[in-house]
């Protein structure tokens, strides 16, 4: 099967790419490949990005590389639960910071650069926020947006128009997030 999110990830060479399991990220490419054609992230026991490109919130340097194959991939018609976990692998991109390796290896920019990747994506977000995983998009756009006005319009009109109780009101962004001028 051929669709952007291959396109995107066959574009790379992945070998030049530090892993956080130790390797460099050329098996990353086999993992995105499975886990794009399987039924549901579920169903692909060992192929997961977890502890590859993260590891509790520090990134490794395949991290800001993978954004653009998520951010294609959340644009294909996927199975719910496949969608859902690349959603949230997405989410830990855009808010984590580059692991302490990496900072000793001169990449101390890593969460920017998955921030800043992420924000080609942003519409997809904002349709996901009105027709999907509301609250992982909305804490997504929090984190990529920009212009907090358009982001304060955006999140009124999300949680007016959804179901349930409302989300309590953003907290300002955190320290180290700062918005670009």
């Amino acid at each position: 099967m051929t669709n952007s999110a291959l396109l995107e990830l066959e574009r790379l060479d992945w070998s030049g790419y530090r892993c956080g399991c130790g390797e460099s990220a050329e098996h990353l490419k086999e993992t995105f490949r499975e886990l794009l054609d399987a039924e549901s992230a579920e169903t692909v026991p060992g192929r997961h990005l977890e502890n590859h490109l993260e590891v509790s919130g520090l990134l490794f340097r395949a991290a800001p590389e993978a954004v653009p194959v998520l951010v294609a991939a959340l644009g294909q018609d996927l199975p719910r639960g496949r969608h859902r976990y690349l959603l949230t692998v997405l989410w830990h991109l855009v808010a984590g910071d580059a692991h302490r390796s990496e900072v000793e290896a001169g990449r101390p920019d890593l969460g920017d650069e998955c921030r800043e990747h992420a924000r080609q994506g942003l519409w997809l977000c904002c349709d996901e926020a009105l027709h999907g995983d509301t609250e992982t998009a909305l804490d997504i756009l929090e984190l990529v947006e920009d212009d907090e006005e358009r982001l304060e319009h955006f999140r009124e009109v999300v949680l007016a128009t959804r179901p349930g109780p409302p989300r309590p009101p953003a907290s300002p962004r955190p320290p180290g997030r700062p918005t670009r001028s």
